[in-house]
């Protein structure tokens, strides 16, 4: 059907289907009137796209070299991009600060609910690195009872005592990458809101800098630190 054969309704500014009495818009109105009054269009399933035999797309299958509405089609699309007249729906486009905060708290409960999912986890390697087993040893040849990769509410701390205290064995890029800082401080300020103390943060590149009389200090010094509060 055209859309002059839909009647227009002046209050709602939408076509009538003449079928069902249902309003569209003036894009909406045919798709809703093929799919729903027509042969053809009750066994199409969009599901899964133009079925064989029933609709197909017009150029699948046609490249630029091979058709000549193709590479037309294409020309145009790249003038308009380039002049400015068309542009990417998504340009220039912010979410509100609800919008923001459902997708942070829908986030947030899958993360929760899925700990494997954690990007910490996933961007990881499932192997052990050497500084986690350097004072891992440190912990068991002391008698330090702890938990490692502790998950809490969402974080996964590397070493975890009494189920409160935590240490944390860092790379360089903590204190490099502005956005992993960033984040570190907001989880630092999370954690501290569920009750957990960190105990120290181990920069892995500055404690190799030390002589080894300087690591020993370092060790007992944190050893004690950890017996204090296990």
């Amino acid at each position: 059907m055209k859309i002059s054969d839909y009647k227009f309704n002046n209050k709602t500014n939408k076509y009538v289907c003449p079928e069902c009495g249902k309003e569209y818009s003036k894009k909406g109105i045919n798709t809703h009137f093929w799919r729903n009054h027509t042969e053809e269009g009750k066994q199409f399933n969009p599901n899964k796209g133009y079925q064989k035999g029933i609709r197909k797309a017009w150029n699948k299958g046609l490249t630029k070299e091979t058709d000549e509405r193709v590479r037309k089609y294409g020309e145009t699309f790249r003038k308009n991009l380039e002049s400015g007249e068309l542009k990417n729906w998504w340009v220039n486009r912010k979410h509100t600060k609800e919008t923001k905060k459902k997708i942070s708290e829908s986030r947030r409960n899958f993360l929760l609910g899925n700990p494997d999912k954690v990007p910490y986890k996933l961007n990881h390697s499932s192997k052990q690195s050497f500084p986690e087993k350097f004072f891992e040893t440190v912990f068991i040849n002391n008698g330090i009872i702890f938990e490692k990769e502790f998950y809490a509410n969402g974080y996964w701390l590397d070493f975890c005592f009494n189920k409160v205290f935590y240490i944390e064995i860092d790379g360089e890029q903590h204190y490099l990458d502005k956005r992993i800082i960033e984040h570190d401080n907001v989880r630092t300020a999370k954690l501290m809101e569920l009750g957990f103390k960190c105990i120290e943060r181990v920069r892995w590149s500055e404690f190799q800098k030390l002589d080894k009389d300087c690591q020993k200090e370092f060790i007992n010094t944190l050893v004690d630190k950890i017996k204090k509060v296990v």
